[in-house]
């Protein structure tokens, strides 16, 4: 499995897929983040809003990092933290 990030900056958002499944239910965990979960409640993935804020820059792109480098139970901040650091 893959994780997907694709950047949309006309709108300056992102969202990371990490699964294949249908979105159930989100949870917004922060202004800026919205966690989205299957019924079961797989992360299937994760939006963010402002990401020039987050992340002190104005460009976007897709990248592909396998999704077994983070775990699959991993805490969706965590993550983001991680994805941060590497940016």
């Amino acid at each position: 499995t893959m994780l997907q990030i694709k950047g949309y900056p006309e709108v300056d958002a992102l969202y990371m897929h990490m699964s294949d499944l249908t979105v159930s239910y989100s949870k917004e965990l922060s202004e800026s983040i919205v966690a989205d979960f299957a019924e079961d409640g797989t992360l299937v993935g994760i939006g963010v809003h402002h990401v020039s804020d987050l992340l002190q820059t104005n460009s976007a792109e897709t990248v592909n990092i396998p999704a077994n480098e983070f775990g699959p139970d991993i805490h969706p901040v965590v993550l983001m933290e991680r994805l941060h650091s590497a940016a």
